[in-house]
Order: structure tokens, then sequence, then C-alpha cells
């Protein structure tokens, strides 16, 4: 969606289904989508009713009259949608998110209320089979207790922190992760939350962060790679401009400069034989009589999500290119604690055919100018030869664009004493 349009992914091309004179949704603020049954739901700031779209009948998305009026957010938790709106939580009836009336004849367990004015505006929600629902500055658990008045009881998990934006949190199995404002997080909805950046990047993301522009922090997660990427705006920039991952698997972060509107999980599409492009990425070969996978092998529908962006250009994409260049760099160290040292070979640890490395060095003292060396290109042996002389050490290796390469654990590096020194 976008501040006037909503959009089904056709064939790979968007295709306008918003209702009969579109909306005036705020620019600064990302749509939500929530499926409940065969019914795709919408809320965007801005628009005075909740958007519905029930699949493989509408045509086109129309307001839902019955629901709760404007909403800046929507979650499901169990047989339940919820909206927010402000510090205004409601949800609908069980089972029936056409009705929102807690005094209806036909539902039940619709509910509305204020969550503390301390935490902030609602921003986003998740669920499952309890809900968490993130103020600016707090965070609740939702739990089921089947109540006819209020159906869930609410527990104050979280009185501090809360998440930047409606796209600022992503689920992974049982753990969510969320940006809050000092940085990124994890919790399984417990009270105990991890801060996945600490002293490592989340001093970093609340230095660089645009923090008027904090809504449009997005997060998404690759299951099958096991990847969590986070987009966010630096310096002046109303739109995100700097990618940060985390690889679940290895606790490790890299970043990126790449300019996206949004980033989000998607199934992929299926494939039809007739699609070239798609033929090739799945099987390596377009020409039929060459296709080794069998008509009914589910390659050809694979459903596990993938991480898919909106780029500056507001096309929709996946992140499939060649990998990009990069550079791996090491802190400052001795390699002769308390004297002058001497290294001469640095030997990258990484899988790839090609890469460069160089040397930083400080004379005497961390406060020193750095001085920064030649890049030299790795020889037949797997090392580079380098030479430098100096107390301070710092290594850079530089792997090409398009160069192939799977792990990257570090460098090694032959040094000694200085001379005597």
């Amino acid at each position: 969606g976008d501040a006037g349009k909503l959009y089904e992914i056709q064939a790979r091309v968007p295709v306008d289904v918003s209702k009969t004179g579109g909306y005036s949704a705020s620019p600064d603020w990302a749509w939500t989508f929530r499926q409940f049954g065969t019914s795709i739901y919408a809320a965007g700031r801005g628009v005075p009713q909740l958007q519905r779209f029930e699949i493989g009948v509408s045509t086109k998305f129309a307001d839902v009259a019955t629901g709760p009026g404007y909403s800046d957010t929507l979650f499901r938790v169990r047989e339940f949608l919820f909206s927010g709106y402000g510090k205004t939580l409601k949800n609908c009836c069980f089972n029936n998110p056409l009705d929102w009336n807690p005094n209806s004849p036909t539902g039940v367990q619709a509910s509305s209320f204020d969550l503390p004015h301390d935490g902030g505006d609602i921003v986003t929600g998740t669920g499952g089979q309890f809900g968490l629902v993130f103020q600016e500055r707090k965070i609740h658990r939702l739990t089921y207790v089947g109540d006819t008045g209020s159906a869930f009881q609410r527990d104050e998990i979280e009185g501090k922190r809360g998440a930047l934006g409606p796209n600022a949190i992503c689920r992974f199995g049982m753990m969510t992760f969320f940006c809050s404002d000092d940085g990124i997080r994890v919790t399984d909805g417990s009270g105990e939350r991890t801060g996945l950046g600490e002293a490592k990047v989340d001093r970093t993301f609340a230095a660089n962060l645009n923090y008027t522009a904090r809504a449009r922090v997005s997060m998404a997660c690759d299951v099958e790679k096991k990847l969590l990427m986070i987009a966010f705006p630096t310096g002046g920039n109303s739109q995100c401009d700097k990618l940060l991952m985390y690889s679940i698997a290895d606790g490790r972060w890299s970043y990126d400069d790449i300019a996206t509107d949004l980033i989000f999980d998607a199934p992929r599409q299926g494939v039809v034989l007739d699609d070239d492009a798609a033929v090739t990425a799945v099987a390596g070969t377009n020409v039929v009589d060459d296709i080794a996978i069998t008509l009914d092998s589910p390659l050809w529908s694979e459903t596990r999500k993938q991480i898919m962006a909106v780029n500056e250009s507001h096309a929709v994409c996946t992140f499939e290119g060649g990998n990009r260049p990069a550079t791996l760099e090491t802190g400052y160290g001795e390699v002769a604690p308390g004297r002058m040292g001497y290294v001469s070979e640095v030997w990258p640890l990484i899988d790839a055919e090609t890469c460069t490395a160089s040397i930083t060095t400080k004379l005497k003292r961390l406060s020193d100018a750095p001085v920064n060396g030649l890049a030299v290109a790795m020889n037949n042996h797997g090392f580079c030869p380098v030479r430098a002389e100096a107390r301070w050490f710092r290594a850079r290796v530089e792997i090409p664009a398009g160069v192939e390469w799977t792990e990257a654990s570090g460098i090694d590096w032959d040094a000694r004493v200085s001379g005597g020194l």
C-alpha cells in the first residue's frame, strides 16, 4: 500500500485493488495487513475504516463498516483480530472480524480499553497463542482468559522500551525481535529480553538513526537462511538507506548501504513453465527437456518465506543478485605487547578465491594518526604480502563484488618483534 492505493501482486506485477476513490493514508506510517480466514484486512493511519479483501471473491478492497473505526495497526491473537489507535486497544468478537461491538447479540468477547499513557501510542503487535502489544515505551503480554467481558489478561513486561514503528518487529518461531530507542532486542514474551546488539551495533544504530523518521524502520526474517534484516534511515534521510544483517545461527552482525522504502518477508511465488527466468532460477535451465526436477516437486511451489524489499523506485525486489563487495576489519591490537612490531603477511581466513588485505598502523599511541597501507592481493599460497612496522595494527580485508564465498572467520598474520626495539 501507499498513501492513496492498495495493490495485489499478480504474476509479479502490482495491480490496483483499492476501494473506489482510494485513500488518504499517512505517507509516514506503513499499512498493516493481516489475514483472518479467507480475508485480508488492512489498516492505514488516517483511513476511517478497516479495509477487507476476500480471497477468491473480491476484486477490490472495501470498508468494514462495522469495524473499530480508525486504526494505526492490526495484529491477530488466537481467534481475535486486534486494532490499535492512539492508546486504545480493541479486539473483535470471537472469530468474527466483522463485529467489534462488545454488546453485540451475534458475537461475544469483544472489548476496548486504554493502555497506560506514559507508554505512548500503540505502535504494533504480534500474536500466536498469546499476544504482544508494543507501545512507544512499553510492551504488554495478552493472555486469553475466556471471560465474557474482557477476554484477555494484560501484563506489562517492559516499562521503558517499546518499538520504533509498525514494522519494527519480526517473529521467528517463539521469538519476537524488535527495534527500540536504544537498539535491537529479542523477547519470548515471558518478560525476559536479550539485547542482540549490546556492545556490537546498538551504539551505531542509535547514533545514526534519523529519529524523526523512526516509523520507517522495518525488519524481516529469512527462515531458510536464518537471517534477520533491519532497514533504517540515517542522517537527514526520511527513507531507509542502511541495512543491518544478523545471522541468527552464528550470532554475528554485518551491514550494507542500500536504499529501501520497506523490507518484509513473504512466501516465494509459485513458478509456471512459461516464465523462463523463474524456471531457470529453480532448475538451472529453461529448456524443458533439460529439467531434472519432477513436475510434482515442492520446489515449484516453495513456501518458505524470503526477505523482499520495496526499493527507492517503488519496485518490489528480492535479495538474489550477485554478492556485493564486502569489507572485514579488525580492531587495533599489538603483535608484540609493549614493543614495536612488524607484520609481513596477512592470511585471510575466508573461502574466497580473490581478496585483498591491507594494514592500518598507529606508530606508538592509540591517539596517533592512523597510517593506511596499500591493499595487496592474496597470492597462490593464500596470504597477502604486506610490510608494516608500528606498535598498533589493524587488518582490513576486502572481497570484490561478484566473488563467491560463504565463510569468513577472520585473519591470521605473520608478525614478530620489530628489529629488536
